[in-house]
């Protein structure tokens, strides 16, 4: 797994598409909605949520928003079997 931290500024726009990879966000610091195929939902700090591979998102930031992003990137390990 690989983690990052990824911060939108109010007024700045997410201009993610949809990545090969599933992903999880949670929301640290901020409020603000994640729009995903279209429909959009509230997300407060401390809440997260899962996006998987190939699916259309975005933030729609009110004001700056912190988040963590988990996801089984290019670069994570894969486990022996």
């Amino acid at each position: 797994l690989e983690v990052g931290v990824y911060v939108l500024v109010a007024g700045e726009e997410d201009k993610q598409t949809p990545h090969a990879f599933d992903e999880a966000y949670v929301l640290l610091d901020g409020e603000g909605e994640i729009e995903i195929e279209g429909e959009r939902s509230l997300l407060r700090r401390g809440q997260g949520v899962f996006v998987e591979a190939g699916v259309e998102h975005r933030f729609h930031p009110y004001d700056e928003l912190t988040l963590l992003v988990v996801f089984n990137g290019p670069n994570s390990l894969a486990l022996p079997q």
